[in-house]
């Protein structure tokens, strides 16, 4: 019996020792994994994030394309936008009426541009309706310093110049809406502040604009705001290609959908809690 229960625990000793020797050479499936990059929360491989101009995220180049043709633009105007009621004074002679009455035709022609692009940009793309109506305004602006230079009748200057005002002016509601579409919800207040960037840029450049026009004239200042909102299309154009991302219905519902799954919960507990409201209204 002693003989025999020797044996047993040999045997047992052995197999526990050929056991440990096995688990040593196997190996474990963290060890033998390659580290192929972050994955996501379903454990799939996530794919290197692209950067334009070796600096911009590709989840950024929306909002900062639409912002940096905002802010050019916004300097481009304000280095003439200060100076036409001058140029209506000085160099067309009209009568401060005439020049407040202009003033306050403006913002209702721009209100039915503003309609205008809207239906547009449903079937062209919001950035490329916005950037169309820039070409369009500066070739307005254009057309006014060349009747002005040609001696046409001073109605004909100022209708030109109310068309230019009206189809510049009416892409801010487009651009502004690419902008908030394509930023998270949490963001959208520090890219709106780039309204009052806009603003003070117009009491900056109307310095630019009245050292151009102490250098050159009047005229010299307006084509130099043709140039620079020309260059402020740039943006706009470049965005074409993403046409699909920033213009299409079935993305920007998408988008708006990804940034609000967070506040879903609370949406569908309000929709619980007035149907439970209406149950009990209609109970009593």
């Amino acid at each position: 019996q002693l003989l025999t229960l020797l044996a047993t625990t040999t045997t047992t000793t052995t197999n526990d020792n050929d056991d440990n020797n096995t688990r040593s050479l196997t190996p474990s499936p963290s060890s033998t994994s390659l580290d192929l990059g972050p994955n996501d929360d379903d454990g799939q491989q996530q794919q290197p994030e692209r950067y334009y101009f070796c600096c911009i995220p590709e989840r950024r180049i929306i909002p900062v394309s639409i912002a940096t043709a905002d802010v050019l633009a916004g300097l481009g105007s304000g280095m003439s936008i200060r100076y036409f009621p001058v140029f209506f004074v000085q160099n067309l002679r009209l009568n401060p009426v005439v020049v407040q009455a202009l003033y306050a035709t403006s913002p209702l022609l721009q209100a039915c541009m503003m309609q205008c692009t809207q239906r547009l940009a449903k079937t062209m793309g919001r950035c490329r309706v916005s950037a169309m109506m820039k070409w369009c305004g500066i070739s307005l602006m254009v057309a006014m310093i060349l009747t002005y230079v040609w001696d046409c009748p001073w109605y004909v200057v100022c209708i030109v110049y109310l068309l230019r005002t009206a189809v510049v002016n009416s892409t801010s509601a487009l651009t502004k809406s690419v902008l908030m579409d394509n930023v998270p919800r949490k963001e959208r207040g520090k890219w709106s502040a780039l309204e009052s960037v806009n603003m003070f840029s117009w009491s900056g450049s109307a310095a630019l604009g009245g050292f151009l026009v102490g250098l050159e004239g009047i005229l010299f200042n307006f084509l130099c705001t043709c140039v620079i909102q020309l260059i402020a299309t740039l943006p706009l154009v470049f965005l074409w290609s993403k046409e699909s991302i920033e213009g299409s219905p079935t993305t920007t519902t998408t988008a708006t959908t990804a940034t609000t799954d967070q506040e879903q919960p609370l949406l569908t507990d309000n929709k619980e809690d007035k149907e439970k409201d209406t149950q009990a209204a209609a109970e009593a």
